[in-house]
């Protein structure tokens, strides 16, 4: 579940100009304070929404770029287990490129894909065959990843009412990108291998 917070001012002059306030640096099992040490913009005890800022997967060198809102959704024993954060509106392609894009960086990184989910080339090149797929939870697919003790879902998603009649299809904003990152617990993480070893 997304935490989101109040707005503040500095989040929509940065969403305005486009300029990032700064970095989010994370990976699940980190302690607050060690995300805190290697981050640019002060971490909210359970979320934020309305900045402007890069979210950095800690040690993989990954960034994401665009982000507006986060949430912390687990955490055990001060370490950070699952966290959350979401793009902000994009049209179809821009969308489709970033989703592109991240599994090619993942993958290259050594993530591998989750034997029980399609690929991101499964998604549509077409923005309304796209807004078709929105499901009630503005999902349209997820794409689930895993390296070590770690998982990761990239959801593509947009909004329920798709793309007006009157709007271009190509430049209607009603889509963004989140992705989840949580540590994965042996017996999970074995049945992932189990799968993949299967295929």
């Amino acid at each position: 579940m997304m935490v989101v917070l109040a707005t503040g001012c500095s989040g929509d002059i940065a969403r305005w100009t486009g300029r990032s306030e700064g970095t989010i640096s994370l990976n699940a099992g980190m302690t607050r304070a060690e995300v805190q040490r290697r981050s640019t913009i002060a971490l909210n005890q359970y979320g934020d929404s309305g900045r402007l800022f890069d979210f950095v997967l800690d040690g993989e060198t990954l960034r994401f770029r665009g982000c507006t809102m986060y949430a912390v959704t687990s955490t055990d024993n001060g370490r950070i287990t699952a966290f959350s954060f979401a793009s902000a509106n994009q049209s179809w392609p821009e969308t489709l490129r970033d989703a592109r894009r991240i599994d090619e960086l993942l993958l290259k990184r050594g993530w591998r894909h989750d034997p029980r989910t399609r690929t991101v080339a499964s998604l549509p090149t077409n923005p309304r065959d796209a807004a078709g797929r929105i499901t009630d939870s503005g999902a349209i697919d997820a794409f689930w990843y895993y390296k070590g003790d770690r998982g990761l879902t990239l959801t593509v998603s947009g909004l329920w009412g798709g793309i007006p009649w009157y709007r271009s299809a190509n430049g209607a904003k009603v889509f963004w990108r989140a992705m989840d990152i949580g540590l994965i617990d042996g017996e999970e993480m074995a049945a992932i291998r189990e799968r993949a070893e299967s295929k």
